[in-house]
């Protein structure tokens, strides 16, 4: 089992488009977590914040960790924070915080350039 960190709270617009795109956005994955893993007292404080949510998956971190590749373009440039985003509406109809891979292949966006 992994635990996928996720953010559920859209941060504010800077003003630039550019900059905010390269920013995380609700459903992307920022950290991916061995099973057991249990939050410090700062962590708890910043994961309670309500800005995060934290999901159980099964497997492996090693096998999660692609949730948090960035977004690249042909020359290399940072397009979006985050490639893959999980889409928080399924997620939420769902009513779960654990999870099977068919279930979060269900709700995983991929937005690559192809």
């Amino acid at each position: 089992m992994a635990q996928l960190v996720i953010r559920v709270a859209a941060k504010p617009s800077t003003g630039n488009p550019e900059n905010d795109a390269r920013r995380s956005q609700p459903g992307d994955v920022i950290e991916v977590l061995p099973d057991g893993w249990v939050p410090s007292r700062s962590e708890n404080k910043f994961i309670g914040s309500g800005d995060w949510g934290v999901v159980v998956v099964p497997g492996t971190v090693a096998e999660w960790e692609y949730l948090r590749d960035p977004q690249i373009d042909r020359d290399g440039k940072v397009l979006a924070k985050r490639r893959n985003r999980l889409d928080l509406v399924t997620a939420v109809m769902l009513g779960k915080t654990d999870y099977t891979r068919e279930e979060i292949a269900a709700v995983r966006i991929d937005k690559a350039i192809r």
